[in-house]
């Protein structure tokens, strides 16, 4: 998930185990680690739509994060797709034909079978519900547990809750993490030997906000279907070579690259995909506990917001990193979940960090929306 390769690039090996962070409180991308749950029996959850042992797996999983960090755990689930991103069509019909597959090849390659089958594993809005309030009621006596769905994405919202400073230590399998600058990562966390890899911002100290940030544009992260992606070293390179100019590193790819030149229309085109991305990562929807009120994850201006809406939404459609009017009930686990609701109440008006809010496209990250008509 996240960038391709990416953390292949930060060169760290730091293994640590969750004993060190004794009185650090944790943010769980909860939706990366939800798959593994299915690992040892599929069969049982894909096909029977069992989801005890989900419920079980991700009270365990909490547990014993709590057991070792004596701090606050908040957990995130995923909340619905970005309307940009694949439909909910486009899930259920990769599920089936893998599910036919898995029909297919159980009876003369078991193993290959049994992959399949894990990979088409997803949760419908009403299994996550399910799991949201079994595992929030389990919880409901203790205060350091707090569960948020986010209203997209999971990436945004753990950033949110790292970056403000309510979680000291961010756990997924995510490498947008890195691209949202969250400052202290594990990723690869073992339940077994509880431990994991720790990714520090200080590990890539060369490497701004702005500079990840246009990286993660032009590799192509999974936000915008079907945007070809470009390897992350070439990326990298192309960008220092031209300064991280977006522009010119961008017009060099569309001309000496074929697949992508062969994709687009025109360079426009392409541009729009990539600054897409950016409008992605940096204003996406997301839940603000301090306010109890859906935001950007980025404070936008009416004017920039503006400019979006004329440029970029006539190829991806309104509203394509998110709904502002999106109900809380989302967040509350779908069904308006009492437990959950409470618990959030309780961070309203805490004091927390609000500047990593500050992003704007033109001065950021130098794009203004009136050049894209000179971008024939």
């Amino acid at each position: 998930m996240g960038i391709p390769h990416l953390l292949s690039q930060i060169n760290t090996k730091r293994r640590v185990h969750l004993s060190q962070f004794v009185g650090s409180s944790v943010v769980i991308d909860g939706s990366c680690f939800l798959f593994r749950s299915c690992l040892k029996a599929p069969e049982v959850i894909v096909l029977k739509h069992d989801i005890n042992r989900i419920v079980t797996y991700v009270i365990d999983f909490v547990e014993k994060i709590h057991y070792y960090t004596k701090a606050p755990v908040f957990l995130v689930f995923d909340g619905s797709d970005l309307p940009i991103k694949y439909t909910v069509s486009d899930k259920r019909s990769d599920k089936k034909r893998k599910l036919t597959l898995y029909k297919e090849l159980i009876k003369t390659d078991p193993v290959q079978a049994k992959k399949l089958l894990i990979s088409s594993f997803i949760l419908d809005a009403t299994q996550m519900q399910q799991l949201s309030s079994r595992v929030s009621d389990n919880f409901k006596k203790n205060k350091w547990f707090f569960l948020i769905n986010a209203p997209y994405e999971g990436d945004q919202q753990v950033a949110f809750l790292h970056n403000s400073g309510l979680a000291d230590i961010v756990i997924t399998q995510d490498s947008d993490l890195l691209v949202l600058e969250a400052k202290k990562v594990i990723y690869n966390y073992n339940q077994l030997d509880n431990e994991g890899n720790l990714v520090l911002k200080e590990d890539y100290p060369n490497i701004n906000r702005s500079q990840m940030l246009q990286i993660a544009a032009l590799a192509a992260s999974n936000y915008i279907k079907d945007q070809i992606k470009t390897n992350i070293a070439t990326s990298y390179s192309k960008l220092k070579e031209f300064n991280f100019n977006t522009i010119l590193t961008a017009s060099y790819l569309f001309t000496h690259q074929s697949r992508i030149s062969s994709q687009y229309q025109n360079f426009q085109q392409y541009m729009k995909q990539i600054v897409g991305q950016i409008c992605c990562y940096q204003y996406q929807i997301i839940y603000n506990p301090f306010t109890g009120q859906i935001e950007n994850y980025c404070k936008v201006d009416e004017n920039e917001l503006r400019q979006i809406k004329e440029v970029l939404e006539p190829s991806f459609g309104p509203n394509f990193f998110g709904d502002s009017n999106i109900s809380l009930d989302v967040v509350y686990g779908g069904n308006g979940n009492i437990q959950i609701r409470n618990k959030l109440q309780l961070l309203k008006g805490l004091p927390h960090n609000d500047s990593f809010r500050n992003f704007s496209m033109e001065k950021d990250f130098g794009v203004q929306f009136e050049d894209f008509h000179s971008l024939e």
